[in-house]
């Protein structure tokens, strides 16, 4: 929670900076033309909002990859565990083993 706290207002100081510091204009030249003067603050952030969704798309891929193995690891680990209880009921009434309240009666 300290941790939400302290990146909140790390974000609120970097937007303020950015806001106090976007009086510069400037061009950008493109291959096809000139665009309109734009703040250098809106530059950074359009920047900086391409490569975290750049970024993200190159994740995902792999992120969706590996959800989908472990829900197939999860389905095989629950039908082993339902095996494996399986055997150890059949085995614990194939050698008769007495439970702790069966032992108290003799």
């Amino acid at each position: 929670m300290i941790q939400l706290i302290l990146l909140t207002i790390l974000g609120f100081l970097l937007l303020a900076l950015g806001l106090m510091n976007s009086e510069r204009l400037v061009s950008l030249n493109y291959f096809f033309g000139v665009a309109r003067p734009i703040p250098i603050a809106w530059l950074i952030a359009g920047a900086f909002a391409a490569g975290l969704v750049l970024g993200w798309l190159f994740v995902l891929p792999g992120w969706v990859r590996l959800k989908i193995e472990l829900r197939r690891q999860r389905k095989t680990q629950n039908r082993l565990e339902e095996e494996l209880s399986l055997h150890r009921q059949t085995a614990a009434e194939d050698i008769k083993i007495q439970t702790p309240s069966e032992l108290d009666e003799f």
